[in-house]
Order: structure tokens, then sequence, then C-alpha cells
């Protein structure tokens, strides 16, 4: 198929929900059975957004689904899960999802997980999500593995696990996933899971932070007003907290307004 050779391991910036070494452990350990591997081979990763799925797009994707091709049905589910191109019907993008996922289409499993993670259309179930995340996330594809951590931190769908949560973000960070590289600051900058370091935090944030990810921005900022990992610059601590509050990140906006200083 060539229909969406551009959005191979995609996954997704879909639900406006909003060196392999991990934490000194042995990445292929951290993945369960299931023949489940992070050695498959990369693909350019591209997240196609709402510009992207254009009517005759998103018609070429029913197309393709309705073939039976799995990447096919993962796009057309999801431009039904956010009315990309045609009206949104959560049901019908549930079932073309479903269909991708069962044929093991990383893109397919990690917006599924995804859905049900947050209840999209769904009732939630955080145990079916974090299966469906935990496939995509062996397949490599960066979002999957980012919310996989997360699963771990918060103890959705299974055990918490802040040592587990540190890897996911880990190997997710690596590939550049921002949200994944400001969760890792967070990890690093009070010690979980690794060894506390405000210099490896402050890389985290600044990282996550110039590829606009809200928190990476507002750490960034309270980096440079407290001097963590770097020397304290109020003009530098404005600037990022002021990116942050543009994107609504309202601690950032309380702390300009109680700091004149950083106004």
């Amino acid at each position: 198929m060539t229909l969406g050779k551009t959005f191979v391991r995609v996954c997704v910036a879909m639900l406006a929900c909003g060196g392999m070494a991990a934490c000194g452990r042995d990445v292929s350990k951290a993945i369960p059975s299931n023949n489940l591997t992070t050695d498959a081979e990369p693909a350019s990763v591209v997240e196609p957004t709402k510009k992207d799925f254009t009517p005759e797009f998103v018609g070429k994707c029913k197309e393709q689904a309705e073939a039976g091709d799995a990447e096919g049905q993962a796009l057309y589910g999801l431009a039904l899960t956010n009315g990309w191109g045609l009206e949104m019907n959560p049901e019908a993008a549930l079932e073309w999802l479903d269909k991708a996922a069962e044929q093991g289409n990383a893109m397919g499993q990690c917006i599924l997980g995804m859905v049900y993670l947050w209840g999209r259309g769904v009732k939630k179930d955080e145990a079916k999500a974090y299966e469906l995340l935990r496939k995509a996330a062996g397949q490599g594809v960066p979002r999957a593995q980012c919310y996989l951590g997360f699963c771990y931190n918060e103890g959705l769908g299974v055990e918490q696990d802040e040592e587990q949560a540190c890897l996911w973000f880990r190997i997710s960070a690596e590939q550049g996933y921002p949200e994944a590289q400001s969760s890792l600051g967070t990890f690093y900058l009070r010690g979980i899971g690794v060894e506390q370091s405000a210099t490896e935090a402050f890389e985290c944030f600044r990282k996550a932070a110039e590829r606009d990810d809200i928190q990476g921005q507002f750490f960034l900022g309270h980096c440079y007003e407290m001097g963590i990992g770097v020397n304290a610059d109020r003009d530098m601590a404005s600037k990022w907290y002021r990116k942050a509050a543009a994107q609504g990140h309202q601690l950032a906006q309380e702390k300009l307004d109680s700091k004149g200083h950083l106004k």
C-alpha cells in the first residue's frame, strides 16, 4: 500500500487529549513476551494532523480499509475518531481501529489504546488500554512508549512501577518524543527510578520545551528561575513561562502574575 507510507509507525497527534539503555536496565527485559521486540525495522515517524485528512485522502483511507488493509483501517479509524475530513463517528472508529489492531498494526493499537485510556466514545478500560499500548510500544511507537510509561507511573491497567515508568519514558524520549522528555525530566528532578541529576533534568526539559511541549516549557522556566541545572536567569524563566502560559498552562501564568520581576 502506498497510501500511508508517510504515516507508517505513527502514533499520532490524534486525540487532542492532550542508545536504548534505559535507567541502567536492558530494554529487552522490559518488554513482555508475545514476540514483541524493539529491534523492528525503523520507519519515518510523521504524526498526521487534521490538515492531512482531506476528504480525498479520507476517501482513499476508507477504500483501503474496506479492502482489508490494516494501515488504511488505522488511518480511517483515526479520521472517524477526531472527525477529520468527515463527520466524527466514535462507534465506527472503534470498529476500524479494532480491525487494524487485530492485524497487529502498531498505529491502530496505539490509537485504540488511547481511546480506551481516555474513554473516547467507549467505556474507559485501563487494562485494555495498557495491553494495546504495550503491544504498540513493543513495535517502537514513541507515543505508545510514552503512554505505557504513564500507565506504569499512575498504575493504570497495571501495577504501579516507577522503574518501568522511567524505562519507557526514556525509550520514548530517546526517539525525540517531547512528552516523554518532560516526564523523564521530572524523574531526574526527583530522583525517581534514576539517580537524581539537576543537569539531566534541565536537558530533558530543554529538549521538550524546544519541541513546544507545554510541561517542558513550564519546567524549563522553573529551572531558570531556581537555578536548577543551569545558572539562574529571570529573563529566560519569564520567556519559558510565557510560552507555557500561551498554551494554557495555569501555573505558568500564576508564576508570571505573582512575580512582577518575571513579567
